[in-house]
C-alpha cells in the first residue's frame, strides 16, 4: 500500500502475484445513477491500512480519504466482480442517502 494506491499481493519469493489499483476500482463502484459512490476525488486513494482475514479471504483497505474497502482475494481475480468488493464506510460521509436527489446529509458527522 502507499500513495500510489495499489495493493500488492507477494508470494514466499517476494513476487507478485496479484495487485489491487484502487483508482480502478473507485472509478468503477458507482450508484445506479452512474455517480461515484467514492469521494477520493480525482487523485488515487492513498492506503493507509490493511488487514488479511486468512479465514474468510477479504482484505480491508482504509484509505486517508476516510473509506474502508472490502475485497475478496479467494482468487486473483474475485475482487473485480460486483460482489467481490464494496465500500464499507466512508468516513465523514458515511450518513450520506445516495439515493435522495441531491443527495441529503443525515445529520451525522463524525
Amino acid at each position: 500500500g502507499g500513495k500510489d494506491g495499489r495493493v500488492k499481493f507477494h508470494n514466499t519469493f517476494m513476487l507478485v502475484q496479484f495487485e489491487i489499483n484502487l483508482c480502478k476500482v473507485v472509478e468503477s463502484l458507482v450508484d445506479d445513477d452512474c455517480n461515484p459512490m467514492s469521494f477520493s476525488g480525482s487523485r488515487a486513494p492513498y492506503v493507509r491500512a490493511l488487514c488479511h482475514n486468512a479465514q474468510t479471504n477479504k482484505v480491508i483497505v482504509g484509505t486517508s480519504s476516510s473509506e474502508i474497502f472490502e475485497f475478496d482475494v479467494s482468487t486473483p481475480d474475485a475482487f473485480k466482480t460486483p460482489l467481490g468488493r464494496q465500500i464499507i464506510i466512508q468516513g465523514h460521509a458515511s450518513s450520506v442517502d445516495h439515493k435522495a436527489k441531491p443527495p441529503v446529509m443525515a445529520g451525522e458527522v463524525w
